[in-house]
């Protein structure tokens, strides 16, 4: 079966998008925790959870070609339905490097066309069980969403650059994850006729 990876940005919906297709028979990984362990069991690796976006972009060359071997290793040999990886470490360039052949696909989810002011308001009256940022002061928030706006702009430009998926979901956000879901399950049943 094959792999998918959701990557993007935080808050973003990749997690959103992984649970709807768990739904569907799919098994969700999120990377999160490896990334997290290596970050402080093998430091020397340079994969770490720095969220600038030269941090991600230097773990993301370095997750990579473990995120591959991790893919391949799971889907022949452990599981037998289709696995879906959710990742923020992850940039275009490297799913052209490391997986482009192989059997998985990418996804690329950001919100480059909302304003601080947007973002920052939905972030303050979320109060979702896995809403971290409520810990956060104002002026510490407000910087890490011009951050992730700014890295949304930066894989979208990378995802048309290498022709690659990017879902934007500044606007319409619950509209945008149905049917990148709905995309995901046709992208798969077309290749697996193939």
């Amino acid at each position: 079966m094959k792999s998918i990876i959701i990557a993007g940005i935080a808050r973003a919906g990749k997690t959103t998008v992984c649970e709807e297709l768990c739904k569907r028979g799919y098994s969700h990984f999120t990377c999160d925790s490896l990334i997290y362990s290596l970050e402080h069991v093998f430091p020397e690796l340079g994969i770490n959870q720095e969220e600038t976006t030269e941090g991600v972009q230097k773990t993301s060359k370095n997750f990579a070609p473990l995120l591959l071997t991790l893919a391949k290793c799971i889907e022949e040999e452990y599981l037998p339905y289709p696995v879906v990886f959710d990742v923020y470490q992850f940039m275009p360039e490297d799913y052209m490097k490391y997986m482009k052949t192989k059997d998985i696909s990418a996804y690329f989810l950001g919100y480059p066309d909302i304003s601080l002011e947007e973002e920052f308001k939905i972030l303050r009256e979320n109060k979702a069980k896995r809403e971290y940022t409520q810990e956060y002061s104002d002026k510490y928030l407000k910087k890490l969403i011009k951050q992730r706006i700014n890295e949304s702009k930066f894989i979208k430009e990378e995802c048309e650059k290498y022709r690659l998926p990017f879902i934007n979901t500044s606007y319409n956000r619950e509209e945008k994850i149905s049917e990148l879901v709905d995309r995901i399950l046709e992208d798969v049943k077309g290749s697996s006729t193939m």
